[in-house]
């Protein structure tokens, strides 16, 4: 229960000037608690006093106008207390049910709760400071079980004519703002693509110049581009027989080929220039002499007579004008094809012999050249030489139109050369190649097997050799290498960055994720 005592600091009239002159004060209940059962009507409340300038929070003085249950007169100030023992839990302001609640202002305010208390002397008005509170509280006990309501918030001094409705909507208006920001943020800071690239590979040919040192003098001129080999020079002789391939025609003969049949009973041996006449007086003569033994016949080689002017002979009979003429029936000679004209000719050396000859000559030093060169650098794996067409020397024991079989050429040259190990060279040239690609790019695979060398320039005397290296090798992108700007793609759709990707040469193909997976726009800021 509350205990309530008078208050022996000021009177009512001296509180009602100070306050006057003092700042308005706002008070604010925030416990209105009873603390027995039985005594419905006695409240306890704790206020809060702003004086402008300083926000202090006391315990202060009400002013209980109920002659009936106060222990005080009417208009005494009193301070009230809560027990010892009691805890009062902070609550918000909670009127009963049937408790009606009347808003008034100075001392009309007083006036109306005086009048007021005339005619309900069982309610309380409790004064706080400049603004009065009228409690008309009917003495009932509510009924069990049945929950008490809040008091109208729009009776303690809010405007009467906006109702909660707008405050809803106001309330719902922020709260659709706070999505709306929560989406935009959400959209910047989590949408994002991912681009997977697949660089293209691209395939190069290239050549590097090497420089060779002789051992004798590497000691002095070798850097770390250098090779250390053998640089030298050797005289190359050879020596090869043509055939001449030019003929000339002596004189035309008719010959061909004859059978010699022997019906007769013995052999019958015929020495070369036996004559054989045609049926029309045609001669011609054996070539060689031969035999026919009996009952058989053989093959000869026949020729005109040079009193013979014919082209050629059709399959014919001759007879034999030497034999007995009883024996002429019995043994003939014919022939199964057409005797024709058969050139007697002579060979003669012709230029086309002697070009023939020289580039044959020549590629045959060549091969000497490199089985020599081979032969004397056992030690290396790579030999280069150089022919000095300009000091070589040719020697043909014939001209064009000499009337021989044959002719001889010899050549002689003198050869330099460079011998090196390609495993060495291929170190370098790889290195000098990886040191020359373009920034942002990488040696993918160097093919050593493609490798091809030249020898330039060779100088026996400075034992130094210039090489000329080509090579194959693909190169790509690096993985870290920034292939697009991605200022360039910024606010793209799907099917424009799609298209600007396909548009690079270095992109070999790509893979496109957006995320979330309903975004299908890049987003407008860069990571």
């Amino acid at each position: 229960m509350v205990t309530l005592k008078k208050s022996k600091k000021e009177t009512p009239t001296d509180k009602k000037s100070s306050r006057a002159k003092s700042h308005p004060a706002k008070i604010n209940v925030e416990i209105i608690k009873k603390n027995d059962a039985d005594a419905e009507n006695e409240l306890s409340a704790s206020l809060v006093v702003d004086s402008g300038q300083a926000i202090k929070r006391k315990r202060t003085r009400i002013t209980i106008i109920d002659e009936e249950t106060a222990e005080v007169k009417k208009g005494d100030e009193i301070e009230y207390e809560e027990p010892p023992k009691k805890t009062v839990e902070p609550h918000s302001l909670k009127i009963h049910p049937k408790a009606e609640v009347l808003h008034t202002k100075d001392g009309h305010g007083e006036k109306q709760g005086e009048a007021h208390m005339a005619e309900h002397p069982a309610h309380n008005i409790v004064d706080l400071s400049r603004k009065h509170y009228a409690i008309h509280h009917k003495h009932e006990k509510e009924p069990a079980g049945k929950e008490k309501q809040g008091i109208n918030l729009a009776n303690l001094g809010f405007p009467k004519g906006k109702s909660l409705n707008l405050y809803k909507r106001i309330a719902f208006g922020f709260l659709v703002i706070a999505f709306i920001l929560l989406g935009m943020v959400f959209y910047f800071m989590f949408t994002k693509v991912t681009i997977v690239i697949v660089p293209n590979q691209e395939k190069v040919s290239n050549n590097i110049i090497l420089d060779v040192y002789d051992v004798d003098t590497a000691s002095t001129s070798t850097t770390n581009v250098s090779l250390v080999g053998v640089v030298d020079e050797m005289i190359v002789t050879d020596t090869k027989t043509f055939p001449a391939t030019g003929e000339k025609a002596k004189n035309q003969v008719l010959t061909g080929t004859v059978i010699i049949y022997n019906n007769y009973s013995k052999s019958q041996p015929l020495v070369a220039s036996t004559r054989l006449l045609t049926p029309d007086n045609k001669l011609f003569r054996i070539k060689d002499t031969v035999t026919v033994p009996a009952g058989k016949s053989v093959e000869v080689e026949v020729y005109a007579d040079e009193t013979t002017e014919l082209a050629e002979l059709p399959p014919t009979r001759f007879t034999i004008p030497g034999l007995w003429a009883g024996l002429q029936d019995k043994i003939y000679a014919e022939n199964k094809e057409t005797l024709g004209n058969r050139k007697d000719v002579m060979n003669y050396v012709t230029q086309d012999d002697i070009d023939k000859a020289v580039k044959e000559l020549k590629d045959s030093l060549t091969a000497k050249t490199k089985s020599a060169v081979e032969e004397t650098n056992k030690g290396v794996d790579q030999r280069l030489y150089l022919i000095e067409e300009s000091a070589l020397s040719t020697k043909i024991d014939a001209e064009a139109g000499d009337e021989m079989s044959s002719f001889t050429v010899t050549m002689q040259a003198p050869v330099r050369y460079s011998a090196f190990s390609s495993a060495e060279a291929s170190r370098i040239i790889k290195e000098k190649f990886m040191a020359s690609l373009p920034q942002g790019k990488e040696l993918l695979t160097f093919d050593d097997s493609s490798m091809k060398y030249h020898l330039n320039s060779c100088d026996a005397k400075e034992g130094s050799a210039s090489v000329v290296a080509t090579f194959e090798g693909k190169i790509s992108l690096k993985g870290d290498a920034e292939i697009i700007d991605k200022k360039q793609i910024l606010g793209l759709s799907k099917k424009q960055l799609e298209e600007f990707l396909k548009s690079k040469n270095e992109i070999a193909g790509f893979e496109i994720v957006f995320f979330p997976s309903f975004v299908k726009r890049v987003p407008d800021l860069v990571d």
